[in-house]
C-alpha cells in the first residue's frame, strides 16, 4: 500500500513522489484528477516533506 506525501486537511487533496506509474496503478479507478511530473521523472529523487512557508518564497 503506498501513501501520500501530503493529505489536505479536509482528505480531498493527496500527493504522492514517487514514479507515477506505481502510484496509478494502486489507486482507485476514476479517482485521480491530475498527474504532474517533471521532465526528469527517470532520475532518482529524494522527497522531502512539505513544510510551511511564507508566501512569495520558495522552498529550498
Amino acid at each position: 500500500m503506498i501513501s501520500p506525501l501530503y493529505t489536505s486537511a479536509d482528505g480531498a487533496v493527496q500527493l504522492y513522489c514517487m514514479d507515477a506509474m506505481d502510484v496509478l496503478t494502486q489507486l482507485a479507478p476514476a479517482s485521480i484528477d491530475a498527474v504532474i511530473t517533471d521532465p526528469l521523472a527517470e532520475q532518482k529523487r529524494t522527497c522531502v516533506p512539505a513544510t510551511p512557508q511564507e508566501p512569495g518564497t520558495v522552498a529550498a
